[in-house]
């Protein structure tokens, strides 16, 4: 299987609903990113 096979197949797969909340890095990493995104788009 090719390289972009496999990273495709991954990211098809993956469960993004999932990422924020699977553990405290990720969870941080939604706080920080709601602030912007509140901060700026706003």
């Amino acid at each position: 299987m090719s390289r972009e096979k496999i990273i495709n197949n991954y990211y098809n797969n993956y469960c993004e609903d999932n990422r924020f909340t699977k553990d405290n890095h990720h969870s941080l990493e939604y706080v920080i990113s709601k602030a912007y995104f509140d901060k700026y788009i706003k």
